[in-house]
């Protein structure tokens, strides 16, 4: 729980201020870290209800075993496409989305970072709109206490839906202010982002 309390922290810039390893102690340290504290337990308790117990401790465990690069339009795909290469390469799909790129998360940093930019992706979402489509780029894997669940994300919808052992069993909504830093990952991990641009 405290690991995964932290690496959100770590993962708001303007929280980072009270994260330290080694306090120097006085009030306004204690402060600091107090306020961290409250502000990541609060995103952490909003997370949880959102997302029920069971994918929550996936979370918390940080239990991302693979990424998804997803091409969104799966029934615009043409033989032309600059991305039909990786796609027939890959040979894959995540629940009905053909797959640009994939990889298998070995690094616990990796799979932290991802974990805490979700949470904070589902806790930055002030109010219940969502667009009128669904066009998911983003994918992940969680695997924990014998439970998988794959989240297939549209940020620019700004909902994810969530399936469970294959089956569809809830709908989560995020914020589209995450989409550039679930990019920066998933392109520092190596793989192409359909629709990013360079600046992303």
């Amino acid at each position: 729980m405290r690991r995964f309390l932290q690496c959100i922290a770590l993962s708001v810039p303007w929280l980072s201020f009270g994260c330290v390893t080694e306090p120097s102690g006085g009030p306004s340290t204690d402060l600091g870290a107090a306020i961290v504290q409250a502000v990541a337990e609060g995103i952490t308790t909003k997370v949880e209800r959102a997302v029920g117990p069971d994918l929550y401790a996936a979370l918390e465990a940080c239990a991302i075993t693979e990424v998804f690069s997803l091409y969104p339009y799966p029934e615009g795909l043409e033989d032309d496409d600059p991305l039909m290469p990786l796609v027939r390469k890959t040979a894959m799909n995540l629940h009905g989305y053909p797959v640009i790129g994939h990889r298998v998360l070995e690094h616990a940093t990796d799979k932290m970072e991802l974990a805490a930019l979700f949470a904070l992706s589902i806790a930055s979402k002030q109010d219940e709109s969502v667009a009128d489509c669904f066009e998911p780029r983003h994918g992940l894997r969680l695997a924990h206490d014998g439970a998988v669940f794959d989240l297939v994300v549209c940020f620019a919808c700004e909902h994810c839906l969530v399936y469970e052992g294959g089956m569809q069993s809830a709908r989560v909504l995020v914020s589209e202010k995450s989409s550039t830093e679930f990019t920066n990952v998933f392109r520092r991990l190596g793989l192409v982002v359909e629709g990013a641009s360079e600046e992303d």
